[in-house]
């Protein structure tokens, strides 16, 4: 019987329509108050009007592709872990096969300590799997089911 190991984070998504709302009330503030002109804008203006531009640009595709992931992304058995991707594949990878798993850390977000992702490495592939919710503890999990849980049925 499958137990379900990941959810979808719903944090990172408010984030980014918060983002995404936030920059698009900056653009039109901006272009309001210079009557919809880009002639009569200062060059800095324009440099942060295409920041703000480019930051709700990215904060939409997140929402779209985080509204496409599938609102259980890890679930897990006896013998192995079933990873669901955005496409309705699923891909299974038994414990026994799992070498290491690490959650990993974007060069961006190393500040906050915030994990991007968990990485099961096994002698054929490497399985990155993103947009989870308490990555850190997905790892633990899946870390104390590959090799501590594994070896005691061995």
């Amino acid at each position: 019987m499958k137990k379900i190991l990941a959810k979808k984070s719903v944090s990172k998504m408010i984030k980014s329509i918060i983002v995404m709302v936030l920059s698009m009330t900056v653009i039109l503030q901006v272009l309001m108050y210079y009557n919809f002109r880009f002639e009569n804008m200062p060059p800095i203006i324009r440099v942060v009007l295409a920041i703000f531009i480019v930051l709700s640009i990215f904060s939409m595709i997140q929402i779209v592709i985080l509204s496409f992931v599938p609102t259980i992304i890890m679930e897990y058995d006896d013998t192995g872990l079933y990873i669901h991707k955005i496409n309705q594949k699923t891909t299974y990878v038994k414990f026994a096969d799992i070498t290491n798993v690490k959650a990993t850390i974007n060069i961006w977000a190393k500040p906050f300590l915030v994990y991007t992702a968990v990485v099961i490495d096994t002698d054929q592939k490497e399985y990155v799997v993103r947009h989870l919710d308490k990555m850190d503890d997905v790892k633990d999990i899946i870390h104390h089911l590959a090799f501590e849980v594994n070896e005691e049925i061995t």
